[in-house]
């Protein structure tokens, strides 16, 4: 086994968890209402449905692409995380023209 390949997959190894309580192993394919609670956009008192509505905002809009499961949208972890990446770059580029 190379180096970047083992680098590769003991990061991929580690283990995500949904902010619950208790908290959960986040799956690596997650229903609408759990790509809501990975991307903590529930919190701050917001109720579920709007928080839902957040999320196909952002994915009409492209900035989460979902993978069709039959009839059902369902999100990939690494989908999810993609996109909190970008968002962390994004704040960043923000950030240095202010």
């Amino acid at each position: 086994m190379n180096g970047s390949r083992g680098t590769s997959l003991s990061f991929h190894s580690l283990t995500d968890w949904l902010p619950t309580d208790p908290p959960r192993v986040a799956p690596s394919l997650m229903t609408a209402q759990e790509a809501v609670v990975y991307l903590r956009l529930d919190e701050g008192g917001r109720d579920m449905a709007d928080a839902l509505k957040s999320l196909e905002y952002l994915v009409q809009t492209g900035r989460v692409r979902p993978c069709r499961v039959g009839r059902n949208n369902r999100f990939a972890r690494a989908e999810l995380q993609r996109f909190v990446l970008d968002q962390t770059e994004r704040y960043g580029q923000e950030k240095s023209r202010t």
